[in-house]
């Protein structure tokens, strides 16, 4: 069982080369995948809060960049996330 810490535990990954009906997707299968979390939709901009911490999906379309930063105080549930939303990116595009 992990324990809460203070800390914060931080994984990003910057995926390039992505174009703005890929992120759509992304968003859609990512806001579904999380349903039961509250959930912020912004202009090329996801902020999921899950329990501890925060999931941000961000693209930004001049340079087709999106930015994946998963923060939680648990590493294991950090990572578990982040590998989750790379998942669904590889599977849905």
């Amino acid at each position: 069982m992990a324990l809460v810490s203070k800390k914060i535990h931080q994984e990003k990954h910057v995926l390039s080369n992505v174009q703005n009906h890929d992120f759509s997707k992304l968003i859609n299968w990512t806001s579904a995948y999380f349903d039961l979390f509250l959930q912020e939709d912004l202009k090329n901009k996801l902020i999921i809060f899950c329990p501890n911490g925060a999931i941000t999906i961000q693209h930004c379309e001049h340079t087709l960049e999106l930015k994946i930063v998963v923060e939680n105080k648990i590493t294991v549930a950090c990572s578990r996330y982040c590998q989750q939303i790379l998942h669904i990116y590889n599977c849905c595009i």
